[in-house]
């Protein structure tokens, strides 16, 4: 193989990873389906590329990109102009973040949109910066890194999550637990299964039985069921033994685990099975 052909093959590699972690980045912003295929057509044609490089297009620039997508994508006038409007807000994302991963030979780092690098290129992996902290794989193992290349927390870690509402979830050993923005284990990585934090409590699976624990680690709610279940947004349905109770967020008991099958109705009432009988409870 000639060199010429070894570094078109390299090109083509770097351009396809790069492509990967900008799909990564739509992922997390955008949600729309729709808006999503459109930002893939984009891709395709190189433009959302062009705006995380240079995020300021000219004039020029922009009726170009806007042709192209309109004859080469059959996109109408208006849907590229949202096109163009989604890569820019993705952009904007960009810059707020500032750094984005980079890759020379087979290691990764980051740089800035100049392609100037910051962050030196030593990790196995990395992924985007989310709430000033970006997770990188070192000697494959996973741990957060700040926006100046400063660890955060021990490189221990087979699986992280990034970053949400100022916690990630890490897993060690087939066991998983939260950290928090300082790198401290405040929950420890003791249980089967964690799930995001939500209205400060994650549910959490240990031992084959489910309970909920709080952004401290604490135990809110027991860890003795054996399914936990959203039930009318403020109250919790639960099963030992295969019977169903109620408890709210706190783990207060409204109805014990004895009833066959409990269904909400309207105005905080539920409809009760036991033994075969149907009844309401309030």
């Amino acid at each position: 193989m000639t060199s010429e052909n070894k570094i078109l093959i390299n090109s083509i590699s770097d351009k396809m990873i790069q492509q990967n972690k900008i799909l990564e980045y739509i992922d997390y912003f955008i949600k729309n389906k729709s808006d999503r295929n459109l930002l893939i057509n984009c891709i395709n044609a190189g433009i959302l590329q062009e705006f995380i490089i240079k995020p300021d297009q000219e004039v020029f620039s922009l009726n170009r990109f806007k042709n192209l997508l309109i004859e080469d994508f059959s996109i109408n006038a208006k849907r590229a102009e949202d096109a163009l409007s989604l890569c820019s807000f993705l952009s904007k994302k960009a810059i707020m973040i500032n750094l984005i991963p980079f890759r020379k030979d087979n290691l990764w780092g980051f740089s800035n949109h100049a392609k100037e690098i910051i962050i030196g290129c030593k990790f196995q992996d990395v992924r985007f910066f989310h709430e000033g902290l970006a997770a990188v794989n070192y000697k494959y193992k996973w741990g957060f890194i700040n926006e100046f290349g400063n660890d955060i927390s021990d490189f221990k870690y087979d699986e992280v999550s990034d970053f949400n509402d100022g916690f990630a979830i890490v897993k060690c050993q087939e066991k998983a637990g939260f950290i928090n923005q300082k790198g401290e284990e405040v929950v420890p990585c003791e249980y089967t299964y964690v799930n995001q934090f939500v209205n400060g409590l994650s549910l959490v699976l240990l031992n084959g039985r489910y309970g909920f624990v709080d952004r401290t680690g604490d135990i809110v709610v027991p860890i003795k069921y054996w399914m936990i279940d959203n039930f009318d947004g403020k109250n919790y349905l639960v099963n030992i033994d295969d019977k169903w109770g109620l408890i709210d967020r706190s783990g207060i008991e409204i109805l014990p685990c004895k009833y066959d099958k409990i269904d909400p109705l309207n105005e905080g009432r539920a409809k009760v099975t036991l033994n075969g009988n149907t009844l309401l409870d309030s």
